[in-house]
């Protein structure tokens, strides 16, 4: 199966990448995620839950600092 997967953000020091996926979409189409990767541990986590913010897309994630993110969400009523 193949999923959506798009390219890398790294933090300012370099430790973790943010990225947008659709690989924990039931047919690897759906709703794009954005997922973060601890480079130094190689631990790969969802960096936004989507249902818990009613959000089904999530996507254009940048850095504010290495802890801290931005990103561009939308649900069926608006776009933040």
């Amino acid at each position: 199966m193949a999923y959506s997967l798009a390219t890398p953000i790294f933090s300012k020091d370099g430790k973790k990448i943010l990225y947008e996926s659709t690989k924990n979409s039931p047919d690897y189409h759906g709703s794009l995620m954005i997922w973060s990767l601890n480079l130094e541990t190689l631990e790969q986590n969802k960096a936004v839950e989507l249902l818990s913010n009613n959000l089904i897309d999530a996507k254009s994630p940048n850095w504010i600092n290495n802890d801290e993110f931005l990103f561009q969400g939308k649900n069926d009523d608006y776009t933040v």
